[in-house]
């Protein structure tokens, strides 16, 4: 059931403008590598601070974009002594990575969380992201994604954000224009857990 799901999940995002590439576990940080092919910076979220890592020992300039200030002395934190130069990193930035919460395999979107570690940033403000998904979060329909999302008892809120395909909009004429309102490109890398 699973791999029909990828299967169907991986068609849907092509079907958008995306591209969905199937690896093991041991295989992520290839996989990015290939994908992102020696972009200038690339952002990724503090969760990913291994793939980050592994991602500078193959030559790639691999930052952690975010708020927090200790987790490792490529990270790129937010104080406002020097925001100017944080602000320069997150806009020269050519590439973002996050995880992605779940799939949806009817329609080939990714949820990404928008609460922890820019996320939200890393995955609309730079030409190109890259998803994160484990391969046993992909739902069926948008309705089973909602009822996972949906905050559980006793919390407030969960914000999140639904991405299909890079970013584009038509104008009166019907005339589709990519990355007006985020990235050119989404590459969505499913991570199988039975390999």
């Amino acid at each position: 059931m699973a791999h029909e799901l990828t299967d169907a999940f991986s068609d849907a995002l092509r079907a958008c403008g995306g591209s969905a590439m199937v690896v093991s576990a041991h295989g992520l940080a290839d996989a990015v590598a290939e994908v992102v092919d020696q972009e200038r910076v690339v952002l990724v979220t503090p969760d990913l601070l291994g793939l980050a890592e592994s991602l500078r020992q193959k030559g790639i300039d691999a930052r952690v974009g975010s708020s927090q200030h200790s987790l490792s002395a490529t990270a790129v934190s937010l104080p406002s002594a020097n925001l100017d130069e944080v602000s320069s990193i997150f806009c020269r930035a050519e590439c973002g990575i996050t995880g992605a919460l779940l799939g949806i395999s009817a329609s080939g979107t990714v949820a990404i969380d928008t609460q922890h570690g820019n996320a939200g940033l890393l995955s609309c403000l730079p030409p190109h992201h890259v998803a994160i998904l484990r391969e046993g979060a992909i739902q069926k329909t948008l309705e089973g994604a909602l009822e996972t999302l949906a905050p559980q008892p006793g919390v407030r809120d969960c914000r999140f954000v639904l991405v299909t395909g890079p970013s584009r909009t038509s104008d009166i004429e019907m005339m589709s224009v990519l990355g007006v309102h985020g990235p050119l490109k989404l590459d969505v890398i499913i991570v199988r857990e039975d390999a």
